[in-house]
Order: C-alpha cells, then structure tokens, then sequence
C-alpha cells in the first residue's frame, strides 16, 4: 500500500451486516494500519457517519445519495458512479485531513 492516498471499497449496501466480516470492514482494517483513509461507495448507505468512522472508513458514497429510486439506481449505476466518482475525487484532500485527525 505504498504510495496511497486512498483506499475505495463498496458493497451493494453497507447496513449492520456490513460490520461482521464484509469486505467493506475487512478493506478498511488493513488500510487502517497502514494509515490510508478510506471511502466506501455503496447502492445504499444506512450507516451513521460515526459508526463508520468507528470502523475505519472516513466517508460513505451512496448511489441512493443522488438518486432515491433503487430501481432507477440499477438501470442508471454507471452513470451514478460516475458522479460518485468525481465526488470522491473533489473530496480526496478533506479524506487525507479526517484520516490525519484519527
């Protein structure tokens, strides 16, 4: 993980599941001890800020964010992440600040 500002992990929906054993917490975990921040892009996000925080990932991008719709999130997912995308990278900088401050 040298040279790594960020770590991106998703999962169609990060709810309480997510916390025990996932991918999600796992990708989180290990870029963690590395001291990389981490951002997470779901479908839908149905986690608090703080429990997220709690368990290594900075901040949470969820198609359902801009479009509340999960049908219309699904026909339109690339388009969607696209925009995440590009929320993510203008975020990148408050990412890299929110990881230095843990």
């Amino acid at each position: 993980m040298r040279g790594v500002d960020l770590v991106i992990t998703g999962e169609g929906c990060l709810d309480e599941q997510s916390l025990y054993g996932k991918a999600p917490v796992g990708v989180a975990s290990a870029a963690s001890r590395n001291g990389i921040a981490v951002a997470a892009v779901a479908g839908r996000n149905l986690l608090s800020t703080k429990i997220l925080r709690a368990y290594g990932i900075q901040a949470a991008y969820a198609l359902t964010d801009i479009e509340p719709d999960p049908a219309v999130c699904m026909i339109n997912a690339a388009a969607l992440l696209g925009q995440l995308g590009r929320r993510v990278a203008g975020d990148l900088a408050a990412l890299r600040r929110t990881n230095a401050g843990q």
